[in-house]
């Protein structure tokens, strides 16, 4: 069996529900609905985690966050491969291609990759370039990301040999939201991109950056949302830019291509911007659609509801690939049995421990409630409902076909089904695999800091 190239694209940050294949009222992804069209799309694909190191380790290794350990700041060893491992294993050449700087942090998220180079990272320039650089970013008129990737993959995939793995993260729609390339549909004009680019800088410098955006007017949360659109809409341009190649070249009739999410955003929704401090689904519903030309049928979409750790044990189950003990779970379903998707019913499951960054947010802004954001949080979602459950015992029950945008809470109306799926998060609770002990963090170069500094995370 000669094995297929793989493509692996994360949009960080990008909620299913703001692409135009998924029903959003404006198209914002016409090559990602090209790509739909072509594969399999999953309606429900539910992230374990609300934020981008726990996400994307259980997208590597297919654990939980509780079992990975890479709720906080890095990941100790997993217990088990990472896919790039297992694909190394097997032959293939594997190489990451990732905006986000958290890849650099979390050492570990590299195991099994050849080659890693790092988009993030800042040339050395001199003092003129600095000024240069630091005068286009407050302009917004610097590239956000997706250009300056696209072209390193685009490299990659001319010297680059077959059967390979290639990861690649689009950090464009994670904000701030900067981008002032038009967008025909939801313009953002040159004064609001500006305003919001102050606004962004001031925050940053007073080290306020994201509390403060949770008391943002009506007004800069709607244009924060318009410009969430554009980026959206810029990523798929280039996003399109690698399709074509594929094309082109002749490399998409033998390459599967899996695009997905490592979580949402909240853009307004339940009075909140950015992600962390929940479980809704405007920051664990995320898009998840996959092609393989002669292998999977095209156009044809999933209802079933499925998770970012059924990823890694479907590609090895269909690769023929050796899979870990620990992440073959015959109670979850495998994305390409398309017989046993159509006839079952999974729930999922999210969990989210807040980082230590809230704590240096709520040192810097005493008057703002932070206390109801510090609680650790455990949700189980069915195709139905959600039951999420606190630290401090509080619990929340929402109705997902009458209210999905989770505004309304059953708890007291419905006792008997909020026990009923409490007690099917705690049977999963029962079944995690022992977190692994966790390792000091790693010393953060002074490069690093400031990318992960500008992005709001420290």
């Amino acid at each position: 069996m000669r094995l297929p190239n793989l493509i692996l694209v994360v949009l960080d940050t990008v909620r299913a529900d703001r692409l135009s294949s998924y029903g959003y009222k404006l198209p914002t992804t016409p090559h990602l609905d090209s790509l739909a069209r072509e594969g399999l799309l999953y309606e429900s694909a539910i992230s374990p985690a609300p934020w981008t190191l726990p996400s994307h380790a259980s997208l590597f290794t297919g654990l939980y966050p509780s079992e990975h350990g890479a709720q906080t700041t890095t990941m100790p060893p997993p217990p088990v491969p990472t896919l790039a491992e297992v694909l190394s294993d097997a032959g293939y050449e594997t190489i990451a291609i990732c905006q986000n700087p958290w890849m650099g942090a979390a050492r570990e998220l590299q195991r099994g990759f050849q080659q890693c180079p790092d988009v993030w990272s800042r040339p050395k320039l001199s003092w003129w370039g600095r000024l240069a650089s630091k005068a286009s970013v407050a302009l917004c008129l610097h590239d956000t990301g997706a250009k300056v990737t696209t072209d390193i993959v685009l490299k990659s995939l001319t010297s680059v040999s077959e059967p390979f793995f290639m990861f690649v993260n689009y950090l464009d729609a994670h904000g701030p939201s900067s981008n002032l390339r038009p967008f025909s549909v939801r313009g953002v004009t040159l004064a609001e991109a500006l305003y919001r680019r102050l606004v962004h800088i001031v925050q940053t410098k007073r080290g306020t950056q994201w509390d403060a955006l949770l008391r943002n007017t009506p007004r800069t949360v709607k244009l924060h949302s318009r410009m969430y659109d554009n980026d959206l809409h810029y990523l798929d341009r280039h996003f399109g830019r690698l399709e074509r190649h594929l094309k082109e070249s002749g490399l998409a009739g033998r390459t599967m291509v899996v695009v997905t999410a490592d979580h949402g955003e909240n853009l307004g929704e339940h009075n909140l911007l950015w992600h962390f401090f929940s479980l809704h689904d405007t920051l664990i519903r995320v898009p998840l659609i996959v092609r393989s030309p002669g292998v999977l049928p095209p156009n044809h979409r999933i209802a079933a509801q499925v998770q970012l750790t059924d990823l890694l044990p479907s590609l090895c189950r269909k690769l023929g690939l050796p899979l870990a003990p620990e992440v073959d779970r015959p109670h979850r379903p495998d994305l390409f049995d398309l017989e046993r998707l159509a006839d079952g019913q999974w729930s999922a499951y999210a969990e989210h421990v807040p980082p230590p960054l809230l704590d240096k947010w709520a040192d810097a802004n005493q008057d703002y409630p932070f206390d109801s954001l510090r609680r650790e949080l455990r949700a189980v979602r069915t195709s139905t409902h959600k039951y999420i459950r606190a630290s401090d015992g509080s619990e929340v029950l929402y109705d997902l076909t009458s209210d999905p945008g989770e505004t309304t809470d059953l708890i007291e109306h419905d006792q008997g089904l909020a026990r009923k799926l409490a007690d099917k998060l705690t049977d999963w609770e029962s079944r995690l695999l022992p977190t692994p002990p966790q390792d000091s963090d790693s010393a953060e170069s002074e490069d690093l800091a400031e990318r992960l500094r500008e992005l709001g995370y420290i």
